[in-house]
């Protein structure tokens, strides 16, 4: 995932060995997207600000990223099923506190 300061995250999808993958924004946008849209699902309180903070945090690093934030990987590599997590464990933590999101 890369954030370029303007408020925009773009996402890297690895090639596999097909040769097939996606390294631009209008390919992977609609990824990130779909798992903004999952992390939606299970809590539909979350920010635009909640949704890159557990973006960022959910993000996989590896010899390939090095360490992050860098300017090739942003903050590393897109997790969908940790980013889901994340929002579902912020939901329950907002209901039980008694807490809503504005």
């Amino acid at each position: 995932m890369i954030e370029d300061g303007l408020s925009r995250i773009w996402t890297i999808v690895e090639k596999q060995r097909n040769g097939t993958g996606f390294a631009c924004n209008s390919e992977s946008a609609p990824i990130v997207v779909g798992a903004v849209a999952l992390m939606l699902e299970v809590n539909p309180n979350l920010t635009a600000e909640d949704a890159r903070r557990i973006l960022r945090s959910t993000a996989v690093t590896d010899a390939d990223t090095g360490a992050v934030p860098n300017r090739d990987w942003g903050h590393g590599k897109l997790d969908v099923f940790k980013a889901v997590q994340s929002a579902m464990a912020s939901n329950r933590v907002r209901r039980s506190s008694g807490r809503r999101a504005p």
